[in-house]
């Protein structure tokens, strides 16, 4: 009867202390980038939309004219195609 105990008390020790790592050691995890890099794709497409349509220098002088780029980013990256909401600004320089 003594070795019996002996082993469920080994097995019980073994239990509690595999726990213990498992709950102080947690397990490996991965961080991915893929939200950043599809967010670098968006941004390229957007350019690359712009300049096959050639409206790059309106969209660039748009500073008082009119609103050409914000009309076309809010057709293009509206919430009803993307599910979800960006936020973009232009800043000029020269």
């Amino acid at each position: 009867m003594k070795g019996i105990v002996n082993i469920l008390e080994l097995l019980l020790a073994g239990v509690i202390l595999m726990l213990a790592f498992i709950h102080f050691f947690p397990q490996y995890s991965i961080k991915n980038q893929w939200s950043y890099a599809l967010l670098e794709v968006y941004a390229r497409d957007t350019l690359k939309t712009i300049d096959n349509l050639d409206n790059t220098y309106d969209y660039a002088l748009a500073d008082g004219v009119g609103n050409e780029f914000d009309n076309f980013m809010n057709r293009i990256y509206s919430i009803q195609h993307t599910d979800k909401v960006f936020v973009w600004w232009k800043d000029i320089e020269n």
